[in-house]
């Protein structure tokens, strides 16, 4: 079962015209604040631009107007991008951001926006959840996309 589901990852990869994508799910919809995620994508086009984005499903069990969250790129050739972010999943009259489907609201947050590498390889992701309590409820998954910006 593993292999297929490695399998269908790289496939999925080489068509060039889709995203490139992980996500995490987790137990019970909490995330806990030292559980660090990890991601690894393929980039098979060092000429390409690329968007990426974090992918958020939560739900109302969410505590607060933004997720904090810290991410650790490291790029094919070695090099690291590290950097803190705030994803506001609430507007301003407190309403969830996203989509609702069957009580679960989808949110996608650019991270980056025409991102190059120098190479082909793994480019790496290590995020970690900043929130201030030791559990965040309310979340459902969380996912990193790269995908190739459009010309």
């Amino acid at each position: 079962m593993l292999l297929l589901a490695v399998v269908g990852f790289f496939a999925t990869a080489c068509d060039t015209n889709k995203p490139i994508s992980q996500t995490h799910k987790f137990k019970n919809g909490v995330w806990e604040r030292f559980e660090y995620l990890n991601f690894q994508l393929p980039v098979e086009d060092s000429k390409a631009a690329f968007d990426l984005s974090a992918e958020l499903s939560f739900t109302s069990a969410f505590p607060a107007e933004s997720l904090y969250v810290n991410v650790v790129m490291t790029t094919p050739s070695g090099e690291e991008r590290i950097k803190d972010y705030n994803f506001t999943v609430k507007d301003a009259n407190g309403n969830f951001l996203g989509t609702k489907k069957d009580g679960v609201y989808r949110l996608s947050v650019p991270i980056r926006k025409g991102i190059q590498f120098n190479e082909a390889g793994i480019c790496k992701f290590e995020i970690e959840n900043l929130m201030p309590k030791y559990v965040t409820p309310g979340i459902i998954d969380f996912g990193i996309k790269l995908q190739k910006k459009e010309k």
